[in-house]
């Protein structure tokens, strides 16, 4: 222990030592520095297995009063007893803080080489330039990007090894979310859609045979899947809009209705979709079916449907015509589809999260680059004090959106509950992306509104992302609710 100040009072030393005793008893390591006016105690970095009973105080400016983490046994006395040698001075009862290692932000060594993995991927695979031209092709669905995906693994992300797939977490599949989106911006979805419609819903909710059927096709790269939950009169009010049935059938199901902005559904193999297959219940999310729909199945027709951005991944209206989907095509269990979807809803919006940091990381990009070689009135423009305040506030909007990705993604993949915070996530991440896209443009000027760089197309696709796969403005709703307020809507 060291100690800086030995002007401190009895009280303090006291406690002081029954800290570090109770710590060293326990084979943790403690640093104590005291000062005239505090007494911090910091776990020394290089431990981090002190049990949750061995650091239990907090000491405030005045050292007249300390305060304590109760807990039975302080330094082998009964916390009674600890109550009474402290006397008047007061014991604020606290909740556990656990074990008390370093707070650390920084990922964890294979996240770290994933992450670096990718990044070089991107650079080499997936240049800017190269995403700038295949987002302009609006008619032509990019195939060769699908295949450069299929080629590097990446569709197996997420999906077990048993299944041909590479494994890894929701951490992981966020770190190749946001690489990604650095240079392709939301053609990003080329990988994500298939990832959640198919890898993410098949792998948590399908049957033993459904994954074994599905799951390598779609690690190997051979399976595409969309999207199909809005309907026309709907956006975010998807179940007081729907009005898409399924009826059964001997052998399965018949489905009529009609949905809108499903991506990629153009060149899909299966369509997730959503319909209701009970019209007797009391709440909209009762009676509820998923449906895993074969593309090209009679009575399916696509429409493909013009847009601001991601031009070229297409979005479209479908329409089933007394389309017949098998029993064996069910997912879940019937009529309940609303509960099945609750938990891949969170990962959705963190992967929202983490295409929104990924434009971030895009802009700042640019614009540090543009600054330092573009030149006006005699010096380069990343003299003007004006630019570098936008760079500083792209650069915090970049921090604080990633510390909140790494923290809804850490927790999502320990099983917490994160729908509040993957609802702050989009909400935060997806008005930092298009804010920051703006000021991009802003700082390029005209060349930002030139279709030859790459600012125009980070807004156009953030932009989007205020709006789906949930508006702000619902989310802000969720956020207000599960602060206790009543229902707004």
């Amino acid at each position: 222990m060291t100690t800086r100040d030995a002007q401190t009072s009895s009280t303090s030393r006291s406690i002081v030592s029954r800290v570090t005793y109770l710590c060293a008893a326990r084979g943790g390591t403690i640093v104590v520095e005291t000062t005239p006016i505090s007494v911090k105690l910091y776990p020394r970095t290089g431990r981090t297995d002190c049990p949750p009973s061995d650091l239990r105080f907090v000491f405030n400016r005045n050292l007249a009063s300390a305060s304590a983490f109760s807990y039975p046994e302080i330094g082998g006395q009964s916390e009674q007893a600890f109550k009474d040698r402290l006397g008047s001075r007061s014991l604020i009862k606290c909740p556990t803080m656990g074990v008390m290692p370093r707070m650390d932000f920084e990922l964890p060594e294979e996240h770290r080489a994933f992450r670096d993995m990718v990044r070089r991927w991107v650079d080499n695979e997936c240049p800017k330039d190269w995403a700038r031209k295949l987002e302009a092709d609006e008619h032509n669905y990019p195939h060769a990007l699908w295949e450069k995906f299929s080629e590097a693994g990446f569709h197996g992300i997420g999906i077990d090894e048993e299944y041909g797939g590479q494994g890894g977490d929701v951490v992981m599949q966020m770190l190749l979310a946001r690489e990604l989106a650095r240079s392709l911006g939301g053609l990003s979805w080329i990988w994500g859609i298939t990832s959640f419609a198919g890898s993410k819903s098949i792998g948590l909710y399908g049957t033993p045979e459904q994954k074994a059927k599905y799951l390598p096709k779609i690690a190997a790269g051979e399976l595409k899947a969309a999207i199909s939950f809005t309907e026309p009169a709907g956006g975010t009010d998807v179940l007081g809009s729907l009005t898409t049935t399924a009826d059964k059938v001997d052998g399965g199901w018949v489905i009529n209705g009609e949905k809108i902005w499903s991506s990629s559904a153009h060149v899909a193999d299966y369509l997730l979709v959503l319909a209701r297959t009970d019209r007797n219940v009391e709440k909209k999310h009762q009676g509820l079916t998923l449906f895993w729909v074969p593309a090209r199945s009679d009575g399916v027709k696509i429409t493909n449907l013009p847009k601001l951005g991601m031009r070229s991944m297409g979005s479209s209206s479908v329409v089933y015509d007394n389309v017949f989907v098998a029993d064996e095509n069910v997912l879940a269990e019937p009529d309940r589809a609303w509960y099945t979807l609750l938990p891949t809803l969170n990962n959705e919006r963190i992967m929202v999260g983490a295409f929104c940091l990924g434009v971030i990381d895009g802009v700042l990009e640019d614009a540090l680059a543009y600054m330092m070689q573009r030149k006006a009135f005699g010096k380069f423009i990343g003299q003007f004090q004006i630019l570098q305040h936008y760079v500083a506030d792209i650069a915090t909007m970049q921090r604080t959106t990633e510390l909140l990705l790494h923290s809804c993604a850490d927790k999502q993949a320990r099983g917490e509950n994160v729908g509040t915070d993957a609802n702050m996530l989009k909400l935060f991440a997806s008005e930092n992306a298009n804010k920051a896209a703006d000021m991009g443009i802003q700082i390029l000027g005209g060349m930002g509104y030139s279709a030859e760089t790459d600012m125009q197309r980070y807004w156009r696709d953030s932009r989007l992302w205020r709006i789906g796969p949930i508006t702000n403005e619902m989310v802000r709703n969720g956020i207000a609710e599960s602060l206790g307020l009543p229902r707004s809507f």
